[in-house]
């Protein structure tokens, strides 16, 4: 590697970490609302070492059954004095970043050798919008991003000595978090299963990067490792478990996918398909209403048409049949298969998991990297010309959406926390002691595993008249005025609340945050 990729590369990673950074730079607090339980966990653990992991009395019976990142916060929390919050907003999310971006870019030049910039691949998954609203805090799965990574690194060449690693990576990585143990079960699978496809129909000729042998044997173990484990201990935690029905249908769908994606790339010499799926997704967010294209989600699709539309630009290239570097191309098709098989799952068949579509998103950064690797090597300056447009695109997206979260605007509003309302927030967990509170879906994650949130209270008083109970107290945010109430992904209007306030009895207010109680 010259020192002009050294550079590249080292410039990649500076940036990219400080964006995922911004929103912490910004508040002063962990971003996310899903990082709150992880929290409590792993302080709970720091401040009283006789607990244990799988007590479900003593944590919410649901992230500790995935314990990686609870113990690696907690245990280096301990040995470095640095807090939990800080270690969650910035260290051990720093290393993840940094071993995750590493992890894609050695993957990246191996199958690429020297007839591109490697580069691209960290690069596209750093500044991929999702991905950088999403893992700017050290969530679950996040942490679990540089084990499958390192896990798909595997999958182009290596030695026996690899199986060691591999076990212990696959130990890591299932007890880290459920959807990456499964999606890298898809992936390699999927690698396997099209590259080989695609070598049989003659799309390709020259040797593939990816071992299908190792593949189809790496996603074997990981989905046999999750299995043992989702079945004997991690699966009784979770709200809504999959059985061998969702399993079959999912099934279903990979092979309808598959086979019709080997069958068209036999038969078609244009990329016909693939222009027309992204002018049509294009058109359904730029067009859509508010009215939900899921059961009981409401989003407004055209707020999120600058975030959605870089994240699939790079593969409107998919539509010229005369890029380089084919037995790559086999590569991007076998990545994007898993995302977009889930992804029609749930919005045709299981709607109740709508508020995972934005996690499937995520992994179609690894399909847009690799075909930006792709074009790179292309000797059309052109197309170089559109790719370095795509990337600055998907910077520039990113960056627009990580800041308007940071000052609590966009659709990820919901995920800033101000240090007023923590601060605010953590003295009604220490005035409310024990019982119930009511409050948007905010305060239930920051409150978990301390007080237990009724999030239907205020909207059954907006919506459906019904009085709230005597005494009980309602946790009041000022987003509730100006944006509205958070319930899973949708944001509702609650004035009948709002408006009747003055009636009911305050028992705190700090400015940011009040809570109320009434009848």
């Amino acid at each position: 590697m010259s020192k002009l990729h050294h550079a590249a590369l080292g410039l990649i990673l500076c940036a990219g970490l400080l964006l995922h950074l911004l929103p912490y730079l910004i508040t002063g607090e962990p971003f996310s609302t899903d990082v709150w339980p992880l929290i409590r966990a792993s302080e709970r653990i720091a401040s009283n070492s006789s607990l244990r992991i799988w007590d479900d009395r003593a944590f919410d019976g649901y992230n500790n059954r995935w314990p990686g990142v609870i113990l690696a916060s907690a245990m280096f929390s301990l040995v470095s004095g640095v807090g939990v919050e800080l270690t969650y907003s910035f260290s051990l999310l720093v290393a993840s970043l940094l071993s995750s971006s590493l992890m894609l870019g050695a993957f990246a030049k191996r199958i690429i050798g020297r007839g591109g910039l490697a580069e691209a691949l960290p690069a596209v998954w750093l500044f991929y919008p999702s991905v950088a609203v999403f893992a700017s805090s050290l969530l679950k799965e996040v942490y679990a991003y540089p084990f499958l990574f390192a896990l798909l690194l595997l999958t182009t060449r290596g030695s026996r000595r690899d199986v060691l690693v591999a076990t212990v990576l696959m130990g890591a990585l299932v007890l880290s978090h459920h959807l990456a143990s499964i999606m890298a079960f898809s992936l390699f699978l999927s690698l396997a299963v099209v590259c080989t496809g695609l070598k049989a129909i003659g799309y390709y000729r020259k040797p593939c990067p990816i071992r299908p042998v190792r593949s189809i044997v790496l996603g074997l173990l990981t989905g046999g490792f999750f299995l043992l484990y989702y079945t004997a201990y991690g699966g009784a935690g979770l709200r809504l478990r999959l059985g061998f029905a969702d399993a079959a249908m999912l099934a279903l769908y990979a092979c309808y996918l598959t086979l019709g994606v080997v069958v068209y790339l036999r038969f078609s010499r244009v990329g016909y398909v693939e222009g027309l799926v992204g002018v049509l997704v294009l058109l359904l967010l730029l067009f859509s209403s508010r009215t939900p294209a899921v059961v009981g989600l409401s989003v407004n699709y055209g707020e999120l048409l600058p975030y959605v539309a870089p994240a699939f630009a790079p593969f409107i290239f998919l539509v010229s049949r005369k890029l380089p570097r084919r037995e790559l191309l086999a590569a991007v098709y076998a990545l994007s298969l898993p995302p977009s098989v889930f992804s029609l799952y749930v919005l045709f068949a299981k709607p109740e998991l709508a508020s995972m579509l934005h996690r499937f998103l995520n992994y179609f950064s690894l399909p847009a990297g690799v075909l930006a690797c792709v074009l790179s090597s292309a000797g059309r300056r052109v197309i170089r010309a559109g790719v370095a447009l795509s990337l600055l695109l998907l910077a520039l997206s990113a960056f627009s959406l990580v800041t308007l979260s940071s000052f609590g605007g966009g659709p990820a509003f919901y995920w800033r926390y101000s240090e007023a309302e923590v601060e605010s927030l953590k003295g009604v967990l220490g005035l409310v002691r024990g019982g119930v509170l009511g409050g948007d879906d905010k305060v239930s994650y920051f409150c978990a595993s301390v007080l237990r949130v009724d999030t239907g209270s205020v909207l059954a008083y907006s919506y459906a008249g019904r009085a709230l109970p005597t005494g009980f107290p309602s946790v009041v945010l000022r987003d509730y005025f100006s944006k509205g109430y958070v319930s899973g992904l949708s944001v509702y209007p609650v004035e009948p609340f709002l408006s009747s306030l003055p009636r009911f009895s305050r028992l705190f207010d700090s400015g940011e945050v009040f809570v109320v109680a009434g009848g």
